[in-house]
């Protein structure tokens, strides 16, 4: 994919890199030729700024977009009617988590007068989403706008996966001592992490469509982010944070060999385990502690 490179300075804010990168990327559409940076021109709505881990540069890149995305203002009543509904679902459901706290009027008036490079936009990305039977349902999500983060830089952005040669070993293993594996999924993954420590909180500005979600909310409330939700750069990193010390709470140690994977002693031995003659134990029973953990971790 082509790209246009911003080098900021070590002290720079985000708010200056982002700055940049706009004039970055304006230059590189008018003059796409000279540069060979950008393929076709665009607007700057259609960019997305990335920070490259590896040359430890921000870029400015083509947004991509999801088949299965939908444009709200072009659905149909009936339509509009499912996705209020997944919208609300959504929101019930991080506030039930204590992933956001809706705000008073007068705290969210004096937090943006006092903090207002800690607001930032919020927006939903709705899409409809394949099931088991072969049909869709409405699923809609909120994202804060992370790269927005004042503190943008200093944040832990990176969180390891599981290699491919860790990925062969463990279906090897299983296979071979008869095991049977799961693979669950959990619900509003980012939303579940474990309380924030920043020192400074971000704010949220409402997206659009609250009111028809069935929130009696002002345009001028906020929401509080009390963990690293889903759009924040720091997300993927705290939710591991958060499920490394849950499962080492359950008894789980990790691999030396991968940061991917943790085993369970069938005697409790912890850090004596023998990773040889681990048994696994279903992560289903795993996820549902989790949900009460991290309910407790907010309470």
């Amino acid at each position: 994919m082509n790209t246009a490179e911003i080098i900021p300075d070590s002290y720079a804010s985000a708010e200056a890199c982002l700055r940049k990168a706009e004039d970055v990327y304006y230059q590189a559409s008018s003059d796409a030729a000279d540069l060979g940076r950008v393929s076709r021109g665009c607007t700057i709505a259609q960019a997305v700024i990335c920070f490259n881990e590896s040359t430890q540069r921000l870029e400015v890149m083509l947004n991509t977009t999801d088949a299965s995305g939908v444009k709200y203002a072009q659905l149909s009543p009936k339509e509009k009617l499912d996705f209020d509904k997944a919208r609300s679902k959504e929101m019930h459901g991080l506030f039930d988590f204590k992933a956001y706290r809706l705000m008073s009027l007068e705290e969210s008036r004096k937090f943006k007068k006092e903090h207002p490079e800690c607001v930032l936009p919020t927006r939903w990305v709705d899409r409809y989403k394949a099931t088991d039977d072969g049909g869709a349902v409405a699923k809609s999500r909120i994202v804060i706008l992370g790269f927005m983060d004042p503190h943008l830089l200093q944040l832990e952005r990176s969180a390891p996966i599981p290699t491919n040669e860790a990925r062969a070993c463990a279906c090897q293993v299983m296979a071979s001592r008869g095991w049977w594996a799961t693979s669950p999924d959990i619900s509003n993954a980012f939303g579940q992490a474990r309380r924030t420590t920043r020192q400074q909180r971000i704010g949220g500005v409402l997206p659009s469509g609250m009111r028809e979600a069935g929130f009696d909310v002002h345009p001028e409330h906020l929401l509080m982010t009390e963990t690293e939700v889903y759009g924040l750069i720091s997300g993927p990193s705290w939710l591991r944070q958060s499920l490394v010390a849950d499962f080492e709470d359950l008894g789980y140690v990790k691999n030396p060999y991968d940061k991917c994977i943790m085993t369970l002693s069938p005697r409790g031995k912890g850090r004596d385990l023998d990773p040889a003659s681990s048994r696994s134990r279903p992560l289903g029973d795993t996820s549902l502690y989790l949900q009460r953990r991290h309910s407790s971790h907010r309470s």
